[in-house]
């Protein structure tokens, strides 16, 4: 049975039956690829001009995207729910009618139960939080390897509530390697890279939507670790040809794959190691119209013009970049250097005198006096290391994401270093991290039409 109930809108209009819609046909489900996706498909005898699922996870209620709907058959997703919850879904209609505040009605369509995530999907624990016990964020999206082995998979692109708790996921085929999920410019859909620089298979990207309305994986663009998009939909990858052909690409919309760099060209003078190339990170960025290239190797941050990839500029342990102050701070296999919202370069790094050891520094850069100092550090006391890997993100209000690979630790941390959120991946390694506000962009077509 449909339960029908008024609305609260601007005013509380009297439901007209010869304008608001009336619904039949109505059945929930989960979806049998991402149990923790449900599907709302009803009838309609007239259109309205709103409709939007109200639905409640713990108690608390959440209204999903607006969509103007037609007479007839509908088919929407619900996103953003846990596994195995109980969750009560309604459907909400608005006419709006000219000189009055329009026609409103609400139906509840029942109460399904979300499925169990898969089996090995290792989940984390939220170790430290606020304290109403969330998170500081709405959603993150990030990656994990729940194999036995760091960078042989199999990977999940996952995204977390402010609880730590998995609401959505996607298996990356095969055992390539997801490090670098990330939202696309559009704001319509993921990015979501699968490597194979560790194992055997053809590298791809893929355009998502939640809903799973578009999932197209390319091939065009033969990223070797890392990528990054810019914001015309052109991606900046490195291209990882031999042991010593390291290249920054890039693939343009209309599918022009220009060679921008030679990382091993540049390199060889001062590193004959065959691997002197090797890079963790491609960072292309708007303001700058620049790729940061992160040489491991090396231990050092070049800095490219994203249109001609002319090398502008780089510091680390490479000879004859700008000098690092103070003296005694290093560079070493540095990861995820970005920029700041104040024009500065974060990353993480190791501690040159600890091996076990990480720390996260942010450096300003002065053109002319050719030097990059530090102005802030953060070392975790809760001795959480990444031995590979690594991410890191700052955000306007002097909060910093920070990842550190195959230990399995997020922290979000405050302009102080107080830890606001700590998650907990059991020794996982992650990819890496953005904080989402709202999924409802990211759901796809909100009728979940192909």
């Amino acid at each position: 049975m449909i339960l029908l109930y008024a609305l609260a809108c601007t005013a509380t209009p009297t439901p007209n039956p010869t304008t608001a819609p009336t619904i039949s046909d109505v059945a929930l489900s989960v979806d049998p690829n991402v149990s923790t996706m449900l599907w709302v498909t009803w009838s309609q005898d007239l259109p309205s001009d709103e409709a939007w699922l109200q639905y409640d996870v713990d108690g608390v209620s959440h209204r999903g995207p607006n969509v103007a709907t037609a007479a007839g058959a509908h088919r929407a997703a619900l996103v953003g729910v846990p596994a195995d919850t109980a969750i009560p879904v309604a459907l909400e209609e608005c006419v709006v009618s000219a000189g009055d505040e329009g026609s409103c009605r609400g139906w509840n369509l029942g109460t399904i139960t979300t499925g169990s995530l898969p089996a090995d999907l290792v989940t984390p624990s939220l170790s430290i939080a606020g304290p109403d016990g969330t998170a500081p964020w709405s959603w993150l999206l990030t990656s994990v390897d729940v194999g036995p082995q760091d960078f042989h998979g199999p990977f999940y692109t996952v995204i977390l509530d402010n609880l730590g708790r998995v609401v959505w996921y996607r298996q990356t085929s095969g055992l390539r390697v997801t490090l670098f999920p990330r939202v696309a410019r559009n704001g319509s859909e993921l990015l979501i890279d699968a490597s194979t620089n560790f194992v055997v298979g053809d590298p791809g990207l893929s355009r998502v939507t939640l809903n799973e309305a578009k999932d197209e994986e390319s091939n065009a663009a033969p990223i070797g670790f890392s990528y990054s998009e810019a914001e015309d939909g052109s991606i900046y990858f490195d291209e990882d040809v031999t042991d010593t052909q390291y290249y920054l690409d890039r693939l343009s919309p209309d599918g022009t794959l220009t060679r921008l760099w030679d990382c091993y060209a540049w390199v060889a003078a001062w590193n004959t190691d065959p691997y002197g190339c090797g890079t963790n990170d491609v960072q292309y960025d708007e303001a700058h119209h620049s790729v940061l290239w992160s040489d491991y190797e090396t231990s050092t941050v070049a800095e490219l013009d994203a249109g001609t990839g002319a090398l502008l500029r780089y510091f680390g342990e490479t000879p004859g970049g700008y000098a690092i102050a103070p003296s005694d701070v290093r560079l070493k296999l540095q990861h995820s250097p970005v920029w700041t919202p104040t024009g500065n370069i974060l990353l993480t790094t190791h501690d040159p005198n600890d091996d076990t050891a990480q720390v996260i520094r942010e450096f300003s850069l002065d053109a002319t006096a050719q030097t990059a100092t530090q102005v802030w550090s953060y070392q975790n006391t809760g001795g959480y290391y990444g031995q590979e890997e690594g991410d890191v993100t700052r955000y306007d209000n002097g909060d910093t994401l920070i990842g550190y690979g195959v230990a399995g630790e997020i922290q979000h941390i405050d302009a102080n270093g107080t830890v606001l959120a700590e998650l907990n991946w059991h020794r996982k390694l992650t990819g890496h991290m953005t904080e989402i506000d709202d999924l409802s962009p990211l759901i796809g077509n909100p009728q979940g039409d192909e």
